[in-house]
């Protein structure tokens, strides 16, 4: 997780840096949240990961829908995001069902292909690195107790949408992105690190609104 943590801030200054020569130092502040579904990510519904005196459970999971708030900056040809993200959803393995609880925190640059800021409609790609973690109620056992188990890890994801601007105040963006993740280490009765990282590719479909304060 450390070390995912400081993948992410290299990540992000190395965003900020770009952000600004593309124009971003001259840009206003927003606040928003929205809806993101998750398509993928899960595991087969039947593994499990044992070492160290547990197992855990590697449960397939429903097609998730979630809330994320989000915090940036924007200007006329790029923006920064740092967003946070929480899905509940439920989880089948070996047949039994399983609650699960998703976190996600990203950062995220947008580059605009419209370099208007005000105009309606406005094309972006998007390029970002999050750090996630997975928790799956009563998902790690001894074969004598049950505790939550949490796979933690990370992901890079890009993808392209777009953003409706009618006038400077608000904005609704529409994106869709692919995610190739991983997870990296495992924390339940027993902690530690994964010898080989487990895949959590997927796709993410967000749809968000902002507000910038500093329009009014």
């Amino acid at each position: 997780m450390n070390r995912t943590i400081t993948l992410i801030a290299i990540l992000a200054i190395s965003m900020l840096t770009m952000s600004a020569e593309a124009g971003i130092s001259r840009a206003f502040y927003f606040v928003g949240g929205g809806h993101a579904k998750q398509f993928g990510g899960d595991f087969d519904g039947e593994s499990a990961i044992a070492g160290g005196g547990s197992a855990e459970i590697m449960p397939d999971i429903d097609t998730e829908t979630g809330w994320l708030l989000g915090f940036g900056w924007q200007g006329s040809r790029a923006g920064i995001e740092l967003t946070y993200e929480l899905t509940k959803s439920d989880g089948v393995w070996a047949g039994v069902e399983f609650p699960i609880d998703y976190r996600s925190y990203a950062v995220d640059v947008q580059i605009f292909l419209n370099r208007k800021p005000w105009v309606a409609l406005r094309p972006l790609l998007t390029l970002g690195l999050a750090a996630n973690r997975m928790k799956v109620i009563d998902g790690s056992t001894d074969l004598v107790n049950l505790r939550d188990a949490k796979f933690i890890g990370g992901e890079f994801r890009v993808g392209g949408g777009f953003q409706i601007r009618p006038v400077r105040l608000f904005a609704l963006t529409v994106q869709a992105m692919y995610r190739l993740g991983w997870y990296t280490r495992v924390e339940g009765i027993v902690d530690g690190d994964l010898e080989d990282a487990v895949n959590s590719n997927g796709a993410t479909l967000r749809a968000s609104f902002s507000i910038f304060p500093g329009q009014l």
